[in-house]
């Protein structure tokens, strides 16, 4: 195999390799990993999203579809859009997450800089000129979403003195991790002021560890306008959260088609728009 069908096949091939990559990498680091009983638990867990993402791919290649809308939740159905859009040239257009791979036209998002940005701008405000200890709780490592979010987050706060951020932790969109970081963060500094979690889901357990300390006082910043945040902001023991609109995001999903069907131009990134909710 010459280097150049060596490079169309890594291409053509990619999403696979990774896979086996990751597959050879967590049986480096336990040897349990490929014993039978994990692998029989693995594929039970994949199974219901390997059959939908198979039955939705099917639709895809025999339907007569000219372009496919999808919104990269599962590997699984990342692969066979990605095998659609590869093997059978129809165009693959993403919602809300991007990927690290695969033809894609155009991702449509909420702006997820921006709600950082304004999450944080929103502690900024309320700690004023005495500032105070931020602690800040991330999303899923190499996540679209938590790299946005977080770097919105930082360009309002890094700037401004009298806000310290001692801590950023990855609690993996996770409550129970979250609570347990937070936790600890009260521990470690009992004068936080401010906490800015990634989604509304950590910043419930954010929330229930400074109520479980009596520290009804502290700034909670959530994401995404969960209905269980959006309740307990009325109640007065979340401040805010950051609203997306994903009614927007799947209008912008069908404009964008239509152009493409029709040979109208479009930008390849679009940043849908996002507002923070306060009582």
């Amino acid at each position: 195999m010459n280097r150049s069908k060596a490079s169309d096949f890594v291409i053509k091939y990619k999403i696979f390799l990774i896979l086996l990559l990751v597959v050879a990498m967590c049986s480096l680091i336990s040897p349990r990993f490929l014993n039978a009983g994990n692998i029989t638990n693995i594929f039970r867990q994949i199974a219901a999203n390997a059959i939908l993402a198979a039955g939705v791919c099917f639709v895809i290649l025999t339907g007569g579809i000219d372009i496919s809308i999808g919104s990269t939740v599962g590997f699984v159905g990342a692969i066979s859009a990605f095998m659609v859009t590869n093997n059978a040239g129809i165009p693959l257009l993403t919602v809300d997450r991007s990927t690290n791979g695969g033809d894609i036209i155009c991702h449509i998002a909420s702006d997820n800089v921006y709600g950082g940005r304004i999450a944080g701008q929103h502690i900024v405000n309320r700690l004023g000129a005495v500032g105070g200890k931020v602690v800040e709780i991330q999303g899923q490592p190499g996540n679209s979403a938590a790299n946005d979010r977080g770097q919105g987050f930082h360009e309002a706060v890094d700037g401004v003195a009298s806000i310290d951020v001692v801590l950023s932790q990855t609690g993996n969109w996770d409550k129970v991790e979250a609570m347990s970081i937070m936790e600890n963060a009260l521990t470690a500094n009992p004068d936080i002021k401010a906490v800015f979690c990634h989604n509304d889901v950590m910043a419930l357990g954010a929330m229930e560890a400074c109520i479980n300390q009596g520290r009804n006082d502290i700034i909670i910043v959530g994401f995404d306008a969960d209905p269980t945040a959006v309740a307990a902001i009325e109640a007065g023991t979340m401040e805010a959260t950051v609203q997306q609109l994903p009614e927007l995001m799947g209008s912008l999903s069908i404009e964008i088609a239509y152009k493409q069907v029709n040979g109208e131009s479009y930008e390849n990134n679009i940043g849908a728009e996002v507002s923070l909710i306060t009582k």
